[in-house]
């Protein structure tokens, strides 16, 4: 809901300022962190998978800010509307990078 009630950090995050993403990593870091710890399943085809979560502070690191550069990234910043909340949109990119 951050950027969904709050139009100047959605247009700033939009823009790329600097202080309006590291306001958007702090608050996502989190959920993000914990998904990539629990794992999730998906779907492939006709099957259904199931990602286990990473065992190690490394990896989850590692694919944090794998997530986030690719979340921050120009189209990626623009794609979001901000008419939805944000977190299940960063969600789906995570899941898409693992």
């Amino acid at each position: 809901m951050l950027m969904m009630d709050d139009r100047a950090l959605l247009d700033a995050f939009k823009a790329g300022d600097p202080a309006a993403l590291q306001r958007v990593f702090v608050h996502h870091r989190e959920g993000v962190g914990q998904l990539l710890r629990a794992g999730f399943g998906f779907n492939s085809g006709t099957e259904r998978f199931r990602f286990t979560g990473f065992q190690t502070e490394f990896e989850v690191e590692d694919a944090l800010q794998e997530t986030f550069l690719k979340a921050f990234a120009p189209k990626a910043r623009e794609r979001y509307s901000g008419l939805r909340p944000y977190a299940p949109y960063l969600h789906g990119i995570t899941r898409n990078l693992v």
